[in-house]
């Protein structure tokens, strides 16, 4: 009775993208209103996870999956995986971090977006588990697992898949797992299989367009942001280009580095604030100088206060 409501989603979406291929991509924001929707209708709080037990393989991921799965090492693997992310999704990032004792997998969105809807958080990690167990034959268990959406109301079946400790409203979604772990081998391996995939990815993944300037620079942003400085000199060198030049590149597309920064301000603002968090905390997360500085500006983008958005009970 309730599956009407995901093919309402998905007839509504394919009227406004071209599924005539395989290849062609879906924009973000209809895979996201899809994901919603199957969350609403399925009833499952914890679909994420069920459905990387349940569903997951190499051809999830078309030719990335593959390659991925045909690859020496769970090390190789991973780099592959970043090699390549671009053919998957688009917009979202991974990142891999080692410290001599830790390596951290990081999959989130972009930096001037907050967190995905929990269904895809919570697949887009367990995904990585549940292929490396599959892949390698060991039970892998990882020592943290961090979600940036809010705790659920019950996390019991997030605690059966992981196993480990998991942490939520965090800047990321990410696996931290044992360093050693990068040398485990993949009992799946195909040496002359992965190089002949990775030639055929290179070849996909040059067909694809070049990154937008905007986009680049919305990235850069969000991550200067993170260190409380949005200098447009910092954020042109990340772009490759000069202040200058980057103010004139902007305006041709029809808006400016104030108003990018303000853009990405506002709606960090707007989830941190709907996530509970304390308004001088948002004011330093947001790089202003204090609480009353913030509390201008989100006045100056919205007309309100921030005392006026709706807060976690």
């Amino acid at each position: 009775m309730r599956m009407p409501t995901v093919v309402a989603a998905w007839t509504v979406s394919r009227a406004d993208v071209d599924l005539s291929h395989r290849d062609h991509r879906i924009p973000a924001h209809l895979d996201e209103a899809i994901w919603e929707a199957a969350d609403r209708a399925l009833g499952d709080d914890d679909l994420g996870v069920h459905l990387a037990e349940s569903g997951v393989s190499a051809a999830s991921f078309g030719v990335v999956g593959y390659l991925v799965r045909a690859s020496t090492t769970v090390g190789e693997a991973l780099a592959r995986a970043q090699q390549f992310h671009r053919l998957v999704k688009d917009r979202g990032r991974l990142e891999l971090r080692t410290t001599p004792t830790e390596l951290t997998v990081i999959d989130a969105p972009e930096v001037d977006r907050t967190f995905w809807p929990r269904a895809i958080a919570e697949l887009s990690i367990a995904n990585y588990v549940q292929l490396a167990r599959t892949w390698t034959g060991k039970h892998f268990l990882p020592r943290e697992v961090r979600f940036q959406h809010p705790r659920p109301r019950s996390t019991r079946e997030l605690e059966r898949f992981f196993g480990c400790k998991l942490r939520f409203d965090q800047r990321d979604n990410a696996l931290v797992l044992p360093r050693d772990a990068l040398g485990v081998p993949l009992t799946t391996s195909e040496p002359e299989l992965g190089a002949y995939l990775e030639s055929a990815a290179t070849a996909r993944l040059a067909q694809l367009p070049a990154p937008r300037l905007i986009d680049e620079v919305r990235a850069a942003i969000g991550d200067e942001l993170r260190n409380g400085d949005v200098d447009i000199e910092r954020v042109a060198r990340r772009v490759g280009t000069t202040p200058r030049s980057l103010q004139r590149r902007l305006r041709d597309d029809g808006t400016s580095y104030r108003e990018l920064v303000d853009t990405i301000r506002h709606q960090r603002a707007i989830d941190l604030i709907r996530r509970g968090m304390p308004f001088g905390d948002i004011a330093e997360h947001l790089g202003f100088s204090e609480a009353r500085a913030f509390r201008r500006a989100f006045r100056r983008w919205t007309g309100l206060l921030p005392s006026a958005i709706p807060r976690p009970a």
